[in-house]
């Protein structure tokens, strides 16, 4: 009896060790990923930081612009501001092209004449028809001043 209470004393005892090699292992491990979670963290509130302060500096530009927008357009009709606010939504930015030549630089179509005479003489804010952008004149080297109206049976 004293052999096997020796023996299974023994088992036990190296039961104990495995169990506590097992324990200061996960202990290890667990210290290294609280330091992999602090580095971590460190880092998601460097980069939240740097991303509240870059919103922060959107945010300054945005009210600053705003302001300036408010500076250059007292007294514009409201309709033709808001037309041109959505006309810079939904065409990338580019809301005021030129005409050249007779074509709308902003979808590249071909305007009538008497249009492109309109937009020449400068008078009235005028869209194009085809995209819908604010268009206004821009002569080129080499073009006439007038535009040639074509005769459609060759005369």
């Amino acid at each position: 009896e004293i052999k096997d209470a020796a023996d299974k004393e023994q088992k036990l005892r190296w039961e104990i060790q495995r169990e506590e090699k097992k324990f200061e292992e996960m202990s290890e491990t667990l210290v290294r990923e609280e330091k992999m979670i602090k580095m971590q963290e460190d880092e998601l509130q460097l980069e939240s930081d740097k991303i509240e302060k870059e919103s922060q500096t959107k945010k300054d530009l945005l009210n600053t612009l705003i302001s300036e927008e408010n500076n250059l357009t007292p007294g514009m009709d409201e309709e033709i501001l808001f037309k041109f606010e959505r006309i810079i939504k939904n065409k990338s930015g580019l809301g005021i092209v030129p005409v050249i030549k007779g074509v709308c630089t902003g979808c590249h179509m071909m305007l009538p004449a008497q249009f492109v005479n309109e937009i020449r003489a400068g008078e009235d804010i005028l869209f194009c028809p085809y995209c819908s952008r604010i268009l206004f004149y821009q002569h080129v080297e080499g073009e006439t001043d007038e535009i040639e109206d074509v005769d459609i049976h060759g005369r």
